[in-house]
């Protein structure tokens, strides 16, 4: 409720109109004097220099009512008929060219003599704030859409499932969720097990046995699995996976019996079997390269000691000469989708380099891509053997023709030089003509490789141009 001052002629009386001019720019952004019969401006005073440089220009001389938006003449009309006798601000939009409306409050008030004042607030930082509670607003909203859209789907496929499975709240181990299967499989141990302490619904001599699973699993983030007795029922095997909710964490619960897991064995063991004992060494990484998966024979082969320690490693910290043989074989994955016995080395957890030979294969799955790679200890001398038996027989045979004809130092030199420009189309051929990492490859500069191309008419402009 407002209160007026009681006395104002006494109060205001000798107050000058210098004064009340400075106090109305004081407490105003904006004040206006207009004439109340046509509204055009007389004289204008800026509280701030805010609104000067917002870009409504000149202001003497024009009539207030044609420097506002269309919806806005109406309250120019009604400020300018009546004043601002019930104390409410109108809202006005002043159209700036280039730019967007300036919001302005306004109230007016009679002076006598053919005169108003009128006193004007800038909105505009209270419209920004407005435009971003809005935005706000709507962007919690399609959040709250979302998350419900995503419950509604997770309790359909739990209640579609036909496995055991209930949600367990992360931090006091409540049973937050469960699918029908779940509640008749937990009847013996509860008759209404949601909401109810997961540790009570387990017998009393196993409940420290899961209570440690699962602080493991939530530690970890890791997939568990262990066996228990349910309270008055009997043993189930328990797979437990962690999940993040709202930011909280959740625990996704499986139950199975004796003949679940028969048969989720006999789905899984064969497989798994085949990667862990195969002899030759195994890895799966993802599409960036970070390793998945690795049997027993590649971390012996790497000299480590347990799978963590190449789990999310990224593969070149194992595999290639600085990184450019990876790059090389994941380019030739994605344009064939399977490569055979490409050759490299193999850097182990203490530097040793082992020369070897990879299969490797790009798979695409439903959720993301992956690379499986098959690793053989290369047989280096073997293959030079058989080479030489199929094309050193001829080389050897023209070699051994101009013995007494030319000096042995021109020999060799001839020789070296036929093996080096061999080895060099060798690099090009892997690279795919890829100059850098030819280079690599070979272990020489590019500066020295572009000479020897020169030297060996390997290549022309074009392709050197093309490749650098």
């Amino acid at each position: 409720m407002n209160r007026n001052f009681e006395n104002p002629e006494e109060s205001f009386s000798q107050v000058s109109a210098d004064l009340f001019a400075r106090i109305m720019g004081r407490v105003s952004d904006i004040a206006m004097v207009l004439g109340s019969e046509d509204g055009v401006i007389r004289d204008v005073s800026y509280g701030t220099s805010n609104l000067i440089n917002a870009g409504l220009g000149p202001l003497i001389g024009k009539s207030l009512i044609d420097l506002v938006t269309t919806e806005s003449r109406g309250k120019i009309e009604e400020l300018l008929a009546n004043g601002s006798q019930d104390g409410r601000w109108r809202h006005l939009n002043f159209p700036v060219q280039g730019g967007s409306d300036v919001p302005i409050s306004m109230q007016t008030f009679g002076l006598g003599r053919g005169r108003m004042l009128a006193v004007g607030r800038d909105e505009r930082q209270g419209a920004v704030m407005q435009r971003r509670f809005i935005e706000a607003q709507r962007e919690l909203e399609q959040n709250h859409a979302r998350l419900r859209q995503a419950d509604l789907r997770f309790q359909t496929m739990l209640a579609l499932s036909d496995l055991a499975v209930l949600t367990v709240d992360g931090d006091d181990l409540r049973v937050l969720d469960l699918n029908h299967v779940a509640a008749e499989r937990l009847a013996s141990a509860s008759r209404n097990a949601n909401g109810q302490p997961f540790l009570s619904l387990i017998d009393r001599e196993d409940v420290d046995t899961v209570r440690k699973a699962l602080d493991l699993a939530m530690a970890t983030g890791r997939i568990g699995s262990f066996s228990a007795r349910l309270r008055g029922g009997g043993e189930q095997v328990f797979q437990v996976a962690l999940f993040r909710y709202e930011h909280a964490s959740r625990l996704l619960v499986r139950l199975m019996d004796d003949a679940e897991r028969r048969e989720a064995f006999d789905a899984t063991c064969s497989t798994h079997a085949l990667f862990a004992h195969l002899p030759h060494a195994m890895v799966v990484t993802n599409a960036q390269l970070r390793i998945l998966h690795v049997n027993r024979a590649f971390i012996d082969l790497a000299q480590l000691s347990v799978e963590e320690n190449a789990l999310s490693q990224p593969l070149e910290r194992f595999i290639g000469r600085n990184g450019v043989d990876t790059d090389i074989l994941v380019g030739a994955l994605r344009d064939q989708n399977a490569v055979r016995n490409f050759a490299t080395v193999l850097t182990g957890a203490f530097g040793a380099a082992t020369e070897i030979d990879i299969d490797a294969v790009r798979l695409n799955g439903r959720d993301q891509e992956c690379f499986g790679f098959f690793v053989r200890v290369a047989d280096r001398s073997g293959r030079a053997a058989t080479i030489g038996a199929q094309e050193g027989a001829g080389f050897a045979e023209r070699v051994t023709e101009v013995v007494g004809r030319v000096s042995l130092k021109e020999i060799v030199r001839d020789t070296t030089d036929v093996i080096e420009r061999l080895c060099i189309e060798t690099a090009l051929g892997m690279t795919e003509n890829n100059r850098a990492a030819a280079s690599e490859m070979l272990g020489i500069s590019r500066q020295s490789l572009y000479a020897k191309l020169a030297r060996y008419g390997i290549g022309g402009d074009d392709d050197e141009n093309g490749s650098a």
